[in-house]
């Protein structure tokens, strides 16, 4: 299963690079205090950042979409359980609905 075509149906907004640059993100925090080294430059996409420069992560449109991503693709991986379980997918609630992540979670899954 990859993070284009099919996870949201066709839509144009492509997941893939603020997926991966959320958890560029998870790692630069998790492994290395929040100071960016080699790994995290190159993995985080567009970010901006230079080795040795703290990850100031602020809650700003380029995280939101990170975090959307991730949140998104969890919440389709596990509809796909729940359809295969006759359960309805999983409800997207509050001001997710008015995402361009939202929007296409909501295209492929009407019902939520």
């Amino acid at each position: 299963m990859g993070l284009t075509g099919d996870v949201l149906g066709g839509c144009e907004l492509d997941i893939k690079v603020p997926f991966r640059n959320a958890y560029a993100i998870r790692n630069v925090w998790a492994h290395n205090a929040g100071i960016a080294d080699a790994k995290f430059v190159e993995r985080s996409n567009g970010l901006g950042f230079a080795v040795g420069q703290p990850d100031d992560v602020k809650y700003d449109a380029q995280l939101n979409l990170c975090l959307s991503s991730m949140i998104t693709y969890a919440m389709i991986a596990a509809n796909r359980h729940r359809k295969a379980n006759g359960v309805g997918p999983m409800p997207l609630k509050g001001k997710p609905r008015e995402t361009p992540i939202g929007q296409a979670y909501l295209e492929r899954y009407p019902e939520a």
